[in-house]
C-alpha cells in the first residue's frame, strides 16, 4: 500500500497542525477508520475500495470506471456520471447500483478524488417509504451533515494520533524483539555481533583490547533430560541476571542460543595484560555461576566452561573472534579447565587446520563449495527417484576436499548455518534445472544439529524454494537422531514448520542414536535412513542384520520409507529388497558424482545400461 495513496488528506492534516503521516499509515487509517471510502483516479476509475463499500457495491472492482455503478448527488441537485466533467466536491450522497445510499464527502486526493462516507447507510426504498426523494435526502440538512462529517474527521484525527502512537509502540516492541532473546530477554546473537563490531572500530581508534568470552553450561542437557525443558528454561532465565550482577560498566552479556552465552569485555591494555583482564572477568562470572540456583523448588549446582579471544591478537573482526573463542571454549570443556584463552596450538599443533578455518568463511561466501550427488535407487521399481547432495570444497590450493576436512570446522566455528544455506541454495537450483529438463529428482540435503536448532531454518528453506522455483516435494532434509535428541522440543517445532512447507523429512543414521519409539512416532518424518555401519555388515554380522531388519520393519509399521546407505555389493542389495526396504544407496550403485558425471550416469541407465 504505497503508490496509489491519497495525498491531499495528509496535506490537510499537516496544514491543520497535525503531524504528517506516512502514506502507508494513511491507507491503514482509511481501512480502519473510514471503511466506506473510495479513491478515484483522474479518469474516474476506482483505485482503492474500503471494505464496507465493497459490501454495498460488490460489482465495483479496482481499475474499473465507477460511473455505471455509482452516482453522486450534491445538495444542489446536480448529479455526476462519467463524461459529465469533474466530480463534485464537498458534501454528496452516493447511490450504488444495488440501491444503497450513503452520505459522505468528496475530497481532492492528488490527481484524483477521495470519497469518505459516513457509516449511516440507507436505500432508495427506505427513502420512498418516508416520502423522500434522493435529492431531498441530499439537501435535507446540509448543515447537520457538515457538522457530522467535521465531527467524524476530528474523531478520525484523534484516532489517527492514537493509532500512530500505538504503531510506534508496536515498532519499538518489534525492534526490541529483533535484538533480544525471547526466553531470557538478553541481547541476541545479532545484537551482540553488531555491538562487537562497533567496539572493535572504537578500539582501533582509541587503542586497547576488545575481548569475547564464550560461556557454555556444563551438563545442561542432563537438566533438560532429567527435569524437563521447562526447568531448563527457568534455569536459563536466571543465568543472565546472575552474570549481569558481576559485570562492570561497558561489559555486556548475550545469549547466542541453547545454553551458550557471550560476554563482551574491554581492556585499556594490550597483549598478555589485556588477556589477564579478560580472564579475570571470565573467572568472576564462573564463580558467580557456581553459586546454587533454585529452580521449581529444587537446588541446582551449575558449572560452565569459558573460551576467550581478544582483538587484535586473535583476530580483527567479530566473526574471527567468535570463531576463536569457540575453539578455546571447546578446549576448556573437553579438558575440564574452566577458562581457556585462544592460541594457535589449541588445534592439535596443526597450522593447516587453522589456515583452513580462516579460509572457510571465504569459501562459504564465495563459489568454492561444490556439490556431488549420490543416486538413491527405489528398490520396488528399480528407478532412480532421487539423489543426496554431498558438499565438497574446491580449495584453490589443496584441490577437492571431502566434508570430513571442513564440516567439523564449520560445526566448531559457527559457520555451519551459512554452510547449510549455501548447500540448500545450490541443491534447490540444481533440482529445479533437472525438473525443467524433464527429470524430476528428489534432492536430499543434510541438516546439522545446530541448523536444526535454528528457528529461522524454515524461513530460509522457503526462501530457497521460492527463489529456485523448486516444488517443495522435490526437497528432502536429512536430520540425525542426535540432532533431534539434543533439543527435542525445539527440533519438533522446527520439523513441524518444515513439514508444513511440503518438504520431505528423513531421520539419518538411524540405529546409532537413542530415539525412543514414542518420540519417533511423534516426529513429522516420512523416512528412516539405516546407518551404513549396519548395512555393510548385515550379511556377516548377525547383530547388524537384526538392526537392519528391525529398522525396515519399524519403518513399514510406521508407514515410513526405509533407506539403506552403504550398499557395497549385489548380495546386500538383494537382501535389502527381500526385507522390503524401499530405497538403497551406496558404492555398488554409484559413488557421489559431480553434476555432469551424474547426468552421464543417468543417461546410461536410461539407455538400458544400469549399474545395478
Amino acid at each position: 500500500m504505497s503508490g496509489d495513496a491519497p495525498r491531499e488528506p495528509a496535506r490537510d492534516a499537516a496544514a491543520a497542525g497535525a503531524p504528517a503521516l506516512p502514506e502507508g499509515l494513511l491507507h491503514e487509517l482509511l481501512e480502519r477508520l473510514c471503511p466506506f471510502h473510495l479513491l478515484l483516479d483522474a479518469e474516474g476509475r476506482a483505485t482503492r475500495l474500503g471494505p464496507s463499500l465493497r459490501k454495498v457495491c460488490p460489482a465495483l472492482r479496482p481499475g474499473e470506471p465507477v460511473a455505471p455503478l455509482l452516482r453522486f448527488t450534491t445538495p444542489r441537485e446536480a448529479s455526476w456520471r462519467r463524461g459529465a466533467g469533474e466530480p463534485p466536491r464537498g458534501l454528496v450522497v452516493l447511490e450504488t447500483d444495488r440501491g444503497h445510499v450513503l452520505r459522505g464527502q468528496l475530497l481532492p486526493a492528488g490527481a484524483g478524488t477521495l470519497f469518505v462516507g459516513t457509516p449511516w447507510v440507507t436505500s432508495t426504498e427506505d427513502l420512498a417509504a418516508l416520502g423522500l426523494r434522493l435529492d431531498d435526502f441530499s439537501a435535507a440538512d446540509p448543515v447537520t451533515d457538515l457538522l457530522l462529517l467535521l465531527g467524524a474527521r476530528a474523531g478520525a484525527l484523534a484516532d489517527a494520533q492514537l493509532l500512530a502512537a500505538q504503531l510506534q509502540e508496536v515498532a519499538a516492541a518489534h525492534a526490541h524483539r529483533a535484538g533480544h532473546d525471547d526466553l531470557t530477554g538478553l541481547a541476541n546473537r545479532a545484537a551482540f555481533t553488531d555491538r562487537l563490531e562497533r567496539e572493535l572500530r572504537s578500539a582501533r581508534a582509541r587503542g586497547g583490547s576488545v575481548g569475547v568470552v564464550l560461556l557454555d553450561l556444563d551438563r545442561f542437557k542432563e537438566v533438560n533430560d532429567t527435569l524437563g525443558h521447562d526447568c531448563g528454561d527457568l534455569l536459563l532465565r536466571q543465568v543472565g541476571p546472575r552474570i549481569g550482577a558481576v559485570l562492570r560498566a561497558g561489559e555486556a552479556v548475550a545469549r547466542l542460543g541453547g545454553d551458550e552465552f557471550a560476554l563482551l569485555v574491554a581492556s585499556p591494555r594490550r597483549g598478555a595484560a589485556a588477556l589477564a583482564d579478560h580472564r579475570a572477568v571470565a573467572e568472576r562470572v564462573l564463580a558467580a555461576l557456581h553459586e546454587p540456583f533454585v529452580v521449581a523448588g529444587l537446588t541446582l549446582f551449575v558449572e560452565a566452561s569459558a573460551g576467550i579471544a581478544a582483538a587484535p591478537e586473535h583476530g580483527s573482526t567479530g566473526a574471527l573472534l567468535l570463531q576463536h573463542a569457540d575453539v578455546a571454549m571447546y578446549q576448556a570443556k573437553s579438558r575440564h579447565l574452566g577458562v581457556v584463552a585462544y592460541s594457535p596450538d589449541l588445534d592439535g599443533h596443526d597450522p593447516r587446520r587453522l589456515t583452513l578455518l580462516s579460509q572457510l568463511r571465504t569459501a562459504v561466501d564465495g563459489s568454492e563449495l561444490v556439490l556431488h550427488y549420490q543416486p538413491l535407487l527405489d528398490l520396488p521399481s528399480r528407478r532412480v527417484l532421487g539423489v543426496e547432495a554431498l558438499v565438497r570444497w574446491q580449495h584453490p590450493v589443496e584441490g577437492l576436499l571431502p566434508p570430513s576436512e571442513f564440516v567439523p570446522l564449520a560445526e566448531s566455528s559457527g559457520l555451519v548455518q551459512a554452510l547449510t544455506r549455501s548447500v540448500l541454495a545450490a541443491a534447490c537450483a540444481r533440482a529445479s534445472a533437472w525438473l525443467a529438463a524433464g527429470r524430476p529428482l528428489v534432492v536430499a540435503v543434510n541438516v546439522s544439529a545446530r541448523s536444526l536448532a535454528d528457528l529461522s531454518l524454515p524461513e530460509a528453506v522457503a526462501e530457497h524454494l521460492g527463489r529456485s522455483g523448486l516444488p517443495p516435494h522435490l526437497l528432502k532434509l536429512e536430520i540425525t537422531e542426535s540432532a533431534v535428541i539434543a533439543d527435542p522440543v525445539r527440533a519438533q517445532h522446527v520439523l513441524e514448520r518444515l513439514r508444513r512447507l511440503g518438504v520431505a523429512l528423513s531421520v539419518d543414521d538411524f540405529g546409532t542414536g537413542y530415539t525412543s519409539l514414542a518420540h519417533l512416532r511423534r516426529l513429522p518424518v516420512q523416512e528412516l535412513k539405516i546407518d551404513r555401519s549396519f548395512v555393510t555388515g548385515m550379511l556377516t554380522e548377525p547383530a547388524d542384520a537384526v538392526i537392519v531388519r528391525t529398522g525396515v520393519e519399524l519403518a513399514t509399521r510406521l508407514g515410513l520409507r526405509s533407506v539403506a546407505e552403504g550398499v557395497e555389493d549385489a548380495a546386500t542389495l538383494a537382501a535389502l529388497a527381500a526385507l522390503g526396504c524401499t530405497t538403497a544407496q551406496g558404492y555398488h550403485l554409484s559413488r557421489p558424482l559431480p553434476e555432469a558425471a551424474l547426468e552421464r550416469w543417468l543417461a546410461a541407465r536410461d539407455a538400458g545400461h544400469p549399474a545395478a
